[in-house]
């Protein structure tokens, strides 16, 4: 199984903190992002996206990229302060390639505990728009970082 953790693009400042939009620099790094998956030739899995509206654009149009429109789902548990335990439990059951967008620190925070094999401390961070790579492997619980893509390398 393949985990795509994405980091939603960036977006303009303000508030209320859930109503806000990606900016020009985010549409673009989603795009690029966007682009060079479909190039990789990603297809297969669902997209989880946080309900916050940042993290929602950059899943559409990641979905949109991909050719994924109906594989969209709405997820409560991608917030930025939300816990990782209880997803974490869900993965374990899991064997499909799932994408998750959300937020840091939540992404990073997971990251970190899937590689770890456990708690301590977040050593994943994840630019804004940026996309890793983990699989899991032969035994339960065990994951590795196969790529991460940060939007600033591709322009």
């Amino acid at each position: 199984m393949r985990l795509y953790l994405v980091r939603h693009g960036t977006a303009k400042d303000g508030v209320p903190d859930a109503k806000r939009p990606l900016n020009k620099a985010g549409r673009k790094e989603v795009k690029l992002v966007g682009t060079c998956l479909r190039e990789l030739g990603l297809d297969g899995f669902e997209i989880r996206h946080s309900p916050l509206k940042r993290a929602a654009q950059t899943a559409k149009g990641l979905a949109k990229a991909l050719g994924r429109k109906k594989a969209l789902r709405e997820f409560r548990g991608l917030g930025p302060g939300q816990s990782t335990g209880a997803f974490r439990k869900q993965l374990s059951a899991m064997d499909k390639d799932l994408m998750l967008v959300g937020h840091q620190p939540f992404l990073g925070r997971l990251a970190s505990e899937l590689l770890s094999g456990g708690g301590g401390a977040d050593f994943v961070d994840f630019p804004k728009g940026s996309v890793a790579c983990l699989e899991r492997a032969g035994k339960p619980g065990s994951w590795t970082l196969r790529w991460l893509l940060d939007p600033d390398l591709l322009g």
